[in-house]
């Protein structure tokens, strides 16, 4: 019996030992705004025969918006497991949601947002699998005037309308002041691309045709004191073909950017995102030279407050090669937002953008309306202004 009793208090410790070195988190955001916006259409724009969009008539718009204002809402876990010898292994597992009505987002996956697990060595960094961010974002992630928010960033325009894919191999490594990673999607997932349907539902890895809806990138960050440098890559080959399989499209956006921390207050940011888009036959049919600059201040350690400026110059915006130039001008936006936290997980928040010759967010058929923003008949020019509340847990 003491030999059983001993045996049992040995196992226990191990146990104890165990879960010592290994941790689950629970956390989210729940963010609930509500938003005016002028001339917004009904829907999405129809396409005429030449290729171009018909917009639909609409007018100003009152909501409760579904998506989230400053941070979309969500809810998650993240682990780790440390497995000695500097190695651990790591998950996480996030859900997006629409607070209004409690529906998934992401196109109704349970976990659309991120769903991958990986390991970790101390020396040689990780590698990830799953539902992840691209490179070109996460090197991006910091450096947007409004927190690359839904409201009102046009973060497509900066890095493409596919931000997040589906089955990714993914190298992140630190080295020093310099971080690299890279990725490779054998499914990017992308449903709508330049305003037209993909084949196969976005979805890649099809016998006989491996390229089709594939997407590769990299990424690099150089951290030294205030100031951080960041490039990224990121390319994605759309089937853009009726019979359902090849007619591959390229995709291409090259970002440079950077911020500098003036004071602990102040933050500086600002960069140039290069977009192509080019049919199975190499004809370009989008290309623009996307600029930002924006700073962000915090007034008091409860105040905190940003500005952006956006400009795409384009010179090329069609659905297909045979189409007419959509174009209206070259877009650009100036967007502003101020927080007050009534405490550390909890703030108010007003938020407003005006956009010319695209939505906001610059939607148009080249992010294929993303963010569901579309200028109603007639219109060249939409505001917005949103004010929300924001938990984090």
């Amino acid at each position: 019996m003491k030999k059983t009793l001993l045996a049992l208090t040995v196992l226990a410790s191990f146990a104890q030992a165990a879960h010592a070195d290994s941790s689950v988190t629970m956390y989210g955001i729940v963010d609930a705004p509500l938003e005016f916006v002028t001339n917004q259409a009904s829907g999405a724009p129809s396409l005429a025969a030449n290729g171009l969009p018909v917009p639909k008539p609409g007018g100003n718009r009152w909501s409760l918006n579904s998506s989230g204002g400053l941070s979309n809402s969500r809810w998650g876990f993240k682990g780790n497991e440390d497995l000695g010898g500097g190695l651990s292994a790591f998950f996480q597992l996030e859900n997006g949601f629409g607070l209004t009505t409690g529906q998934l987002q992401q196109g109704g996956r349970m976990f659309g947002r991120m769903a991958f697990v990986g390991l970790k060595s101390s020396d040689w960094g990780a590698i990830s699998l799953g539902r992840q961010y691209t490179s070109l974002l996460e090197v991006m992630a910091t450096l947007g005037p409004i927190n690359l928010a839904t409201m009102y960033e046009p973060v497509t325009i900066e890095t493409g309308s596919n931000y997040r894919q589906d089955s990714m191999i993914k190298y992140v490594g630190t080295f020093g002041k310099v971080m690299v990673e890279g990725h490779y999607s054998f499914s990017a997932a992308q449903v709508l691309y330049n305003g037209l349907p993909v084949a196969n539902g976005g979805n890649g890895q099809i016998p006989g045709h491996f390229h089709d809806n594939t997407a590769w990138g990299i990424g690099a960050t150089y951290t030294d004191g205030p100031m951080l440098l960041a490039f990224g890559v990121d390319q994605i080959f759309p089937s853009m073909a009726t019979t359902g399989t090849g007619d591959n499209w390229t995709g291409t956006k090259i970002a440079v950017g950077g911020s500098y921390m003036v004071t602990s207050d102040l933050k500086l940011m600002g960069g140039y995102s290069y977009g192509r888009t080019t049919d199975q036959n190499g004809i370009v049919v989008y290309r623009g030279d996307y600029f930002w600059a924006g700073a962000q201040y915090a007034f008091t350690p409860l105040i905190r407050s940003g500005l952006g400026l956006y400009y795409n110059r384009l010179s090329t915006m069609k659905t297909s090669a045979t189409a007419a130039d959509g174009r209206i001008g070259n877009p650009w936006e100036v967007s502003f937002f101020t927080s007050y936290f009534l405490s550390k997980r909890t703030d108010v928040y007003l938020v407003t953008s005006y956009a010319r010759n695209a939505a906001l967010d610059m939607d148009s058929t080249a992010n294929s309306n993303i963010d569901a923003y579309f200028l109603k008949q007639g219109a060249k020019e939409q505001l917005g202004v949103t004010i929300g509340i924001r938990h984090r847990f």
